[in-house]
């Protein structure tokens, strides 16, 4: 049984059947089964291994501070098996990516055992854990209790970090928004197979309007093709195509990335060159629309997309997003 704890801090950690293997990135609690609860005062590990329900009261406290390294993934499945809400969090991973911002490092947990306790994790134990059944291993029970025992010293070297360098209220903000990133993994997205279908059909026209009209005032050659398109005697998805086809109407940059394209669409005066790259720029968007194959994602329990929101995931402390990336997928202006 878990402690009785009114107040305090306790480390959480959770075990499940997800294979990391997989196709998918990111485990998901309607498919994949929650093995196991640990929890850590620092001193002492206990390991649930069923009855979970015992843990609600404990969990929900909102008195006392629940710590855990990439917090959003145990929540998430926490959430799904109790039904309760866990407030009052320190993710050990998000405060890491926040307080070494910019620097290219690792903030997985056994990166950050080495760097800060210099304790060694095994990683490749958590494999292990795919499709467990059964009674657990010392060596998977040794594994699970190093995951969350070190947790609470790592918060305290953390926060001394922070407030040594102004980043207390950041972290703290971030932490709050921690259950709310969990939230959005667990509901999903709601994907409408029909209309996807539909727009399949219409994303494709597009591309082939797209084409014929770069085709005939850009005076780039072509042929009819037998589905009643066209083929273009240059590639779209060549950068170095384009990128020959835009400098012969004036383009002055030696790349074809968005940024450089979207610069060079708002300072143009060239009324062919501001034409061409927005239609470049809008076949790129619905050629990615149609490479993320969204039904795969759809989830065959709940009928929706998971998307695995990330955090201050890149090094400027933004969100990002993958398997898949709704973030990319925008309707062009």
């Amino acid at each position: 049984a878990l402690p009785s704890i009114e107040f305090g801090l306790i480390a959480v950690d959770v075990e499940t059947s997800f294979d990391p293997k997989g196709e998918e990135d990111s485990a998901n609690p309607h498919t994949d089964r929650l093995l196991s609860i640990q929890v850590s005062d620092g001193e002492t590990v206990w390991i649930l291994e069923d009855n979970f329900m015992s843990a609600v009261p404990l969990l929900a406290n909102p008195e006392v501070k629940k710590v855990g390294q990439g917090f959003a993934y145990d929540l998430k499945f926490l959430r799904h098996n109790l039904g309760i809400n866990i407030e009052n969090i320190h993710d050990t991973l998000m405060a890491e990516r926040v307080l070494h911002a910019g620097q290219l490092m690792p903030h997985g947990l056994d990166a950050i055992l080495s760097r800060r306790c210099g304790v060694f994790s095994d990683k490749t134990i958590r494999d292990q854990f795919a499709n467990h059944e059964g009674p657990f291993t010392e060596q998977q029970l040794e594994y699970m209790a190093t995951d969350v025992f070190y947790l609470p010293k790592i918060r305290e070297m953390q926060l001394k970090d922070a407030s040594l360098r102004g980043m207390g209220k950041v972290i703290a903000l971030e932490n709050e928004t921690v259950p709310v990133t969990a939230d959005m993994i667990l509901r999903g997205i709601n994907f409408d197979q029909d209309l996807w279908d539909s727009s399949v059909v219409w994303i494709k026209e597009k591309k082939e309007e797209i084409k014929l009209k770069i085709a005939e005032y850009a005076g780039v050659p072509y042929t009819p093709n037998l589905f009643g398109g066209v083929e273009l005697g240059i590639n779209l998805s060549s950068p170095p195509q384009i990128l020959k086809l835009l400098q012969s109407h004036g383009y002055d940059d030696v790349t074809t990335r968005e940024g450089a394209l979207q610069l060079a669409l708002e300072s143009t005066d060239s009324e062919m060159l501001e034409k061409l790259i927005g239609d470049v720029l809008e076949w790129r968007n619905w050629e990615k629309m149609l490479e993320f194959d969204y039904p795969r994602f759809v989830n065959p329990v709940s009928g929706r997309i998971h998307p695995g929101w990330i955090q201050v995931g890149p090094a400027t402390g933004r969100y990002a997003c993958k398997q898949p990336n709704v973030q990319q997928t925008k309707r062009p202006k």
